[in-house]
């Protein structure tokens, strides 16, 4: 879990058959992006890139911004919605799931404690989505009773794996499948990068782990001004 989705509802979802895979077993989506994190500007095709912790400016710059591919999704509502839509607000985008056991719901409530202590002009301004990378189980209705254990502020995107390829290329997003010892399940191995968009719906910034919550903090209200 430390490696560092829309469709419409008629649609019928890919089905995985992990008990196949036997003990151990890991399926090979049709993109692996294994990035680590010492990689992710490379990965994604970043530039400028600089991360200091303490006092200077946190995280990735990316200069110039880098534009989003134009991808359909829905949301934790079952509304369709574009990567445009993202358009006049700050934005993080975090890539996981509802069933992550550890890296997940731990990063969301940092975001969920950053986001409180922000002014609350800052707050309502910034938006935290969960792109998931399990749509298998994360239906909307799934998503959007996960996340009220965050609090406002936070929403959920799905689409078909097979769909969102050119923005995890985009993004450099990596994901694997990992069958459980006895092969009745599955858990998600997945980049737990924290990416930030502008009001443009363009990546602006990037924050690999290991997350540092007064870092994240202080260069998300240098960001908001």
């Amino acid at each position: 879990m430390d490696i560092n989705v829309a469709n419409q509802a008629s649609r019928r979802e890919p089905q995985y058959n992990f008990a196949a895979l036997g003990r151990g077993g890991i399926v090979c989506v049709a993109l692996m992006l294994w990035v680590c994190a010492a990689d992710i500007t490379q990965a994604a095709g970043l530039s400028a890139a600089f991360q200091t912790y303490g006092g200077g400016d946190y995280g990735t710059a990316v200069v110039p911004p880098k534009p989003l591919p134009v991808i359909e999704l829905v949301n934790e509502l079952g509304e369709p919605f574009a990567t445009t839509d993202l358009k006049g607000h700050p934005t993080i985008l975090f890539f996981g799931f509802t069933h992550c056991p550890h890296v997940c719901p731990t990063t969301l409530s940092m975001l969920r404690g950053i986001r409180e202590r922000l002014p609350a002009e800052e707050a309502e301004k910034l938006q935290i989505w969960l792109v998931s990378v399990d749509p298998m189980r994360d239906t909307a209705e799934q998503m959007r009773e996960y996340l009220t254990n965050f609090g406002p502020g936070f929403h959920g995107a799905r689409a078909d794996l097979g769909e969102l390829v050119p923005l995890f290329k985009s993004m450099g997003v990596g994901y694997a499948y990992r069958a459980d010892e006895d092969g009745g399940s599955y858990d998600v191995d997945h980049t737990t990068t924290i990416f930030l968009l502008n009001n443009d719906a363009a990546l602006a910034r990037v924050y690999t782990s290991p997350h540092d919550a007064d870092g994240l903090l202080r260069s998300l209200r240098e960001q908001l001004k």
